[in-house]
């Protein structure tokens, strides 16, 4: 028996047994551990269930509709519009559809549709109002139109059914009041609503500053994905009014298109293959278009690419390929479109651009003065480096062809005399023509 003075004795006192009762640590924890996470999972799915009930209410379940003491409002003050009878903001919408008329007679189809009293709610009232909010874009700082404005959102409720079709409309106008006020009608409080982050403007009623706007757009793709998408249906909706490959209606659009997307992949600190994923099938449109606002503002977002990122083999022959493609096909833009394809074989590996850019380039009639007046500025070699080898080497393999003044070898050994003759070259690319 152990008699030493220093045997531990029981927290309990002598003689308790606590054996029975001793726990780990986890044991003790565990029973509370699991209520507190039963309670969380239980919080997080109340939540989840609370936010999806929101999504599916309806506009008209809000309360603010049955309301007249205070009216949504983009000419007066909440009061004042609530004192106004249907007829006044009718006839006051139709006063501005008129003066829209003399300017834009593209208008007259909504005349029997959304500026009707007769006018239903039905399944073509949603597609109808799209396109018009999209025509109205261009016009959307002009009274007209926000008269037009005021009777939507008094007969057919904008502001809550056709939120992102209101916002598309009036984005390009971001830094003005009146963009403000059509922000302040909307209804987003929600943390989970799509247009949330504008909620911030609405107390003080302050512009959206450029920064913010293109913060969010390089940080939610989402919200790319509708710059870009905004500018595709406002070609679209103005694809009658295009001529010699000009719509002056656009031109505040493809501004705005440029303007943003351009210094967001400046501002970002990696532009992601999601971010090209995102942005080529835009890019692609733009360079087939046949407008050539759109055609310039692609390729300065090319060019901006270029700079940021080093491409995959593929993509950067894409690239290079339709650029040169659609020199060819808008004559006017050849200075831009050449100067876009400098700067993007200036940053890249031009070793994996196939034979069609060449054969591109070879069509563009102007080719060489218009390299000529670029040369006067800039530096036009990365552009020779991947051309002038490719046109020696055809020059030479259709030797036996150069007699025929109408062959194509001949025209190759016009082009490669043209080049040698006026542009600048280096003393590598004189060499590659020597041997």
């Amino acid at each position: 028996m152990d008699s030493s003075p220093f045997r531990a004795t029981p927290l309990g006192g002598a003689g308790e047994n606590y054996s029975s009762d001793c726990r780990t640590v986890e044991e003790v924890c565990a029973p509370e551990a699991h209520v507190r996470v039963y309670n969380l999972q239980e919080a997080v799915k109340m939540t989840s269930l609370a936010h999806q009930l929101k999504r599916l209410a309806l506009p008209q379940s809000d309360p603010s509709l049955l309301s007249r003491s205070r009216v949504a409002s983009v000419l007066f003050n909440p009061k004042d519009a609530a004192s106004m009878d249907r007829s006044t903001i009718y006839a006051l919408g139709c006063t501005g559809l008129d003066e829209l008329l003399g300017i834009e007679p593209a208008f007259a189809e909504f005349q029997e549709t959304l500026f009707s009293q007769a006018s239903e709610v039905n399944q073509k009232l949603d597609k109808d109002i799209s396109l018009f909010l999209t025509r109205l874009s261009p016009y959307f700082l002009l009274k007209p139109a926000l008269k037009c404005l005021e009777w939507l959102v008094h007969r057919f409720h904008i502001h809550l059914y056709n939120q992102d079709s209101l916002i598309a409309c009036v984005l390009p106008f971001h830094e003005t009041k009146v963009f403000v006020r059509v922000i302040q009608l909307l209804k987003i409080p929600d943390p989970t609503h799509r247009w949330h982050w504008l909620h911030a403007l609405q107390k003080p009623g302050v512009p959206l500053a450029r920064g913010t706007l293109l913060t969010h757009c390089y940080k939610d793709l989402g919200f790319m994905d509708f710059i870009c998408t905004l500018v595709t249906k406002s070609v679209e909706a103005y694809a009658q009014s295009v001529h010699d490959g000009k719509c002056a209606q656009l031109r505040v659009i493809f501004s705005f298109y440029s303007a943003t997307i351009v210094p967001s992949l400046e501002a970002v600190e990696k532009v992601t293959d999601s971010i090209i994923a995102k942005l080529l099938p835009y890019l692609q449109l733009g360079l087939k278009s046949e407008l050539l606002d759109y055609k310039a503002a692609t390729y300065m977002i090319v060019c901006q690419l270029a700079v940021k990122v080093v491409m995959q083999p593929e993509l950067l022959d894409s690239l290079a390929r339709q650029v040169s493609r659609s020199v060819t096909r808008a004559p006017v833009l050849t200075s831009e479109g050449l100067s876009c394809l400098i700067i993007l074989l200036q940053n890249q590996k031009k070793s994996v651009i196939g034979q069609k850019t060449f054969q591109y380039l070879c069509e563009v009639p102007s080719l060489v003065s218009t390299l000529q007046c670029i040369a006067a500025s800039y530096d036009i070699s990365p552009l020779l480096h991947y051309f002038l080898p490719k046109l020696t080497n055809v020059v030479i393999t259709q030797n036996d062809d150069l007699g025929n003044e109408d062959s194509q070898g001949a025209s190759y050994c016009r082009l490669l005399k043209s080049v040698i003759e006026n542009l600048p070259l280096s003393t590598d690319l004189a060499n590659t023509v020597a041997r």
